[in-house]
This record gives structure tokens, sequence and C-alpha cells, in this order.
């Protein structure tokens, strides 16, 4: 399921007191996809996470919160128009024009321009509104996101050289993640778990390659999307002079794609993580499911491998919202 942190990572600046009347509040979003929140320190999990701690400690911390919707689009929407999936109808991912690559069917729908979004209604009392990061609602531009930087259009351009080089090497070296071309490092202990694997997967096959050439990134952190993301909300915030922004910078990581660079991919030892005590539970229904046949297939050196990357890829993100916070800061 996707989890979102949202509320517990919006940070509102305090507004500043000019004579006897406050200016407008900045708004600054940080969104985070597939983010389990036992993996924090805040919620004594095993990734030490400083910043996000403090935001959670400065802040509201939110033990009981339920996503919505199971699926990226339906609570994007949910979080940018205040409704239910019911009510703003996106009910599934929104894959058109975001993910270009995806056959889906021309009826598909996304956020439009006449829709209602907090967005909008603060650009139109005069707020500057920026979005960085996966969006996944893109149906037509936004006049209120007039710089929009995003992964499947802005960012793609960027490394298509790149990608193109990556295209060129041996096809077991990279990852086809989408149109992005993912030079990837193995481990051994994991190549033989995928080698040792003789079954099928009855799932879409670039799904599959999503799993079975998890491992490090071999591309330096200057090129990673989430990475860029943050210089674009560092840059915009440093930019921004007397006009309140909001601004929401929205990270990828840790959903898939499971690479990740150094020295985050060195940063835990999958030998010495701790595995989850229920990993063997599991319902009589859900024997057939092909992402629990993931665990099965793979064994223990493939779920220490996932978790080991996944657990870099939350640190990644810590960090990069130790930089927001550092900007804003640095700002004032």
């Amino acid at each position: 399921m996707k989890t979102i942190l949202a509320l517990s990572a919006l940070l509102v600046a305090l507004p500043l007191v000019r004579g006897a009347a406050p200016s407008p509040p900045n708004v600054l979003i940080v969104m985070s996809d597939q983010l389990n929140a036992a993996v924090l320190g805040c919620y004594g999990g095993p990734v030490p996470t400083p910043h996000l701690d403090r935001i959670a400690r400065e802040g509201v911390r939110f033990d009981n919160a339920v996503c919505t919707w199971p699926a990226c689009s339906p609570s994007r929407a949910s979080l940018v128009t205040s409704l239910y999936p019911h009510a703003h109808r996106i009910v599934w991912n929104v894959m058109r024009r975001d993910y270009p690559m995806v056959p889906v069917p021309a009826t598909e729908e996304g956020l439009k321009a006449s829709d209602v979004t907090t967005e909008k209604l603060l650009h139109a009392a005069g707020w500057s509104t920026h979005h960085y990061g996966k969006w996944h609602l893109l149906d037509e531009d936004l006049p209120y996101y007039p710089d929009m930087y995003g992964e499947h259009r802005e960012y793609a351009a960027e490394m298509a050289p790149v990608f193109a080089k990556v295209r060129e090497r041996d096809r077991d070296s990279w990852m086809n993640w989408y149109d992005w071309a993912l030079p990837t490092e193995r481990s051994a202990a994991f190549r033989r778990a995928v080698a040792a694997w003789d079954g099928h997967w009855e799932v879409e096959p670039s799904f599959v390659e999503f799993v079975t050439k998890l491992g490090r990134l071999e591309l330096p952190l200057a090129g990673d999307f989430d990475g860029r993301v943050a210089d674009k909300t560092v840059q915009r915030i440093k930019a921004s002079g007397d006009r309140p922004f909001m601004i929401t910078c929205s990270f990828i990581a840790p959903h898939d794609p499971c690479v990740v660079a150094s020295p985050y991919y060195e940063m835990f030892d999958p030998a010495r993580l701790e595995l989850p005590a229920n990993r063997g539970v599991i319902e009589d229904r859900f024997r057939g499911e092909w992402s629990r046949r993931i665990v099965a297939d793979l064994g223990e050196p493939g779920l220490r491998e996932f978790l080991r990357v996944y657990y870099a890829r939350v640190k990644l993100v810590d960090d990069q919202v130790g930089r927001l916070l550092a900007a804003l800061a640095a700002t004032g």
C-alpha cells in the first residue's frame, strides 16, 4: 500500500512580524512516496532520520493516520483538493502524460485547471506557487505551477544523454524504470537469489525487472532525481523575496526504483538488518499474489537486499529534508 507522509511533513514558516501586522505565512509541503512510518527514528524505527524527527518533535506526529486509497494518484488528488476519491473522481493512477510510455484508456483524466486546489486558491490570493518532484496527476498544464519539475518530462529530458549511454551497456547491467535507464550493480548474494528463482510471476514484465535488478545505482548523487528536486526547492526558497510562497517538494523515494547511489547504498549492512518477525505469516487468500511470491521466491537474501535499499532511500530523503530546513533557516 502507498503511505504518504503528508501532514506530519507539513512545514509552515512562522509569520514574520513587520510592525504591528504579521506577513502572510510561507508554506512548504514535503511529500515522500511509500514511506512506512515504522522505519523512522521518531517512531522507533531503524533508520536515523534526525530531520524528519525534528519536524515530528516541533510539530504534530500522527500515531493513527490512514491513506484514503491504496494508490498514488487518488491519494495525491485528495491532498491537494481536500476531497475523498469518490468526490474528486480520480480513483486510479493517472498515467497518460506523466507516464506516456504506459498504455492507458483515452478516457483517463487527471487534475484540471478548473479543479479547486489549495495552490490555486493561494495563487489567486498572491502567493507564489510551485511544485517540484513527482506529480502523477497530469492532465493539462496548470497556470499556478509555472515552473513544474517532474520525473518523466523535465528530468528525463535532462538525463536523456546519460540514459542513452547506459542503454549501450549489457542489458543485464541496467534497470529500465519506465523511460529511465538506471545503471545498477547487484550484490553477489542478490544475484544468486535471482539466479535460483525459476518460477514465473504473473505480472507485467517490467515490474519483474524492478524487483530482480535492485541494487547500487551507478550514478553520482548529482544525477539523482530526488536530489535535483531538493535543489529546485532550495533555489526557490532562496529566491522567494518578499512574496509569500507555497512550495511542494515531492520526492519519489523510497518508492521504486529500488536503487540507490553511494554512499547511501553502503550505509546499511544487509547481514545485520533485523527482519520483520511476522515475515512468515500470510493469510491463505494471499499466498498466490505475485507481491507475496517475491518474498517467497527470492528468500531471505532478497528481503535483506530490498530492506537495505529501502532504508538507504529513506536516509537519502531525510538528508534532503535537512537541506530544506537549512534553507528556511538561512533565509529567515
